[in-house]
């Protein structure tokens, strides 16, 4: 899957914030042979890969993908690290969750 604006956007975000692709790699867990594939227009990343850099630059994932042009996140970001944390958790875990929000949170 070839995205130009993708390409044009992540290669403007590396050259505006002054990093390398091993800064990348460090940050995201994402391999160095990926993040040269998505700056040569070879490679367009898929969700995950997509969430950590949008996160990892401060921007919308939209933005990166060209659908959006405002670079702004919004707290759809910390909903969605909040899915996944929620996702990953056993019966006993999400329990002390929703006791922790109607204790603190919804008090």
């Amino acid at each position: 899957m070839k995205n130009e604006k993708f390409t044009h956007r992540f290669n403007l975000l590396i050259k505006e914030m002054d990093v390398r692709q091993v800064d990348i790699c460090n940050s995201t867990g994402i391999s160095k042979d990926k993040i040269n594939k998505y700056m040569k227009g070879k490679m367009v990343p898929g969700n995950i890969p997509l969430y950590k850099l949008a996160k990892y630059f401060n921007v919308d994932s939209l933005y990166l993908l060209g659908i959006k042009d405002e670079k702004e996140t919004s707290n759809n970001y910390i909903l969605e690290e909040i899915k996944m944390k929620l996702e990953k958790m056993n019966d006993d875990q999400l329990a002390d969750v929703n006791k922790f929000i109607d204790t603190f949170i919804l008090k």
